[in-house]
């Protein structure tokens, strides 16, 4: 029947019956909220000229709830012109007031200096996610090497990752004078490469709990895995290492990492796990990892009581393939505090340009895309 056509129709064809499937557990709408914070990421008349990551640490300020948004690599312009001659540095911030529908609000970086330091070795770091525990932040950074014996646009190498602690005087003064961070560094001295730390994250009164991907040949011990430490552990830790993490194996806590059980095997390198207002359980929303034969599209598993799980099965919110068929489509991310509604999930993901000559020509792609869902 379907003689006449090439197989890569075919898949798309069933892959698409598949999303519109699920439209019963997970229906689209364009919010307020996801139009407000989209309108935040476009505008063009500032140095900041888009970025990927855009992982959001909520904190309050005073008594105001704020958020705290890490980017990974960014082009700042200081002409604020456009991308042409503009710097392309590995990270930046940008603190923003939900709620608030003025696009001016949300403070970004405005020089050209990361706000996480190069190092002198020439490494340097993209963010992973954040927390905030009593006015301090507990951010999780990749230290990265470029690796040119790797395809373009995958020539690096995760190293190591770190912690980086510092409070909130500090994110701003690092957005208002470009000057880097002040923060002190955890090196936790693993070897990311194999297992990336803080890929998510998610708090409750007593843990931190943070999720790795662990990378494997062995595709029954590839994904996604959890951990956790005490939230008094690590406020008063100067230094960590796995060792000080209590993993999931399964059935219980373990202090070894090597006895950690994947609960989501298609996990990517960044995602995001959280609670949704109304609704039990947890979200851990994604994009399949495309190293590991992925899909292109945005995933949303939920798990009835325990942040461990167990995980059901994936629920397809949208076919990127569809929505962005000229794009590299990635850094999907769920920020439950620009919520105003029961069950209403609002996500950012980023679209890289196939051209990359696209990439420095047109100003209004990668930038974080936002879109919102209604979940049961």
């Amino acid at each position: 029947m379907h003689k006449n056509k090439k197989p890569e129709a075919i898949l798309a064809f069933i892959f698409a019956a598949f999303c519109t499937s699920q439209w019963a557990a997970a229906l689209a709408h364009q919010s307020d909220a996801a139009q407000s914070l989209q309108a935040k990421f476009d505008q063009t008349h500032m140095p900041w000229r888009g970025a990927d990551a855009a992982y959001s640490v909520p904190f309050k300020d005073g008594q105001i709830q704020k958020s705290l948004w890490l980017f990974g690599d960014t082009f700042i312009d200081p002409r604020c012109k456009g991308r042409t001659d503009a710097a392309f540095i590995h990270n930046t911030l940008a603190i923003d007031t939900p709620g608030q529908t003025n696009p001016r609000i949300m403070a970004f970086s405005k020089a050209a200096t990361a706000p996480f330091a190069d190092r002198p070795d020439g490494s340097f770091f993209w963010p992973g996610d954040g927390i905030c525990i009593n006015d301090r932040f507990y951010v999780f950074l990749h230290r990265v090497v470029g690796d040119k014996s790797q395809p373009e646009p995958f020539a690096f190498k995760m190293v190591a990752d770190e912690i980086a602690v510092f409070d909130l005087a500090s994110a701003k003064a690092a957005i208002e004078s470009g000057k880097p961070i002040a923060a002190h560094y955890i090196d936790l001295h693993n070897d990311a490469s194999k297992i990336l730390m803080g890929t998510a994250l998610y708090r409750d009164k007593d843990f931190a709990y943070v999720f790795a991907r662990r990378s494997s040949k062995d595709a029954s011990n590839r994904g996604s895995t959890l951990s956790r430490i005490a939230l008094s552990n690590l406020q008063k830790s100067r230094s960590l290492t796995l060792a000080d993490f209590e993993w999931w194996g399964g059935n219980d806590w373990t202090v070894d990492a090597d006895k950690a059980a994947v609960i989501i095997a298609d996990g990517p390198s960044e995602m995001s796990v959280g609670t949704l207002r109304g609704r039990k359980g947890f979200y851990a929303l994604y994009v399949p990892d495309m190293a590991a034969g992925g899909v292109k599209a945005l995933y949303v598993r939920h798990a009835d009581k325990r942040i461990q799980g167990p995980y059901a099965k994936p629920i397809c919110l949208t076919d990127l393939a569809a929505d962005h068929p000229d794009s590299f489509c990635y850094s999907a991310k769920l920020h439950p505090e620009y919520a105003a509604d029961d069950g209403v999930a609002i996500v950012t993901y980023c679209i890289n340009p196939t051209d990359q000559k696209r990439l420095i020509t047109d100003d209004t792609t990668y930038r974080p895309r936002v879109r919102s869902f209604c979940l049961r």
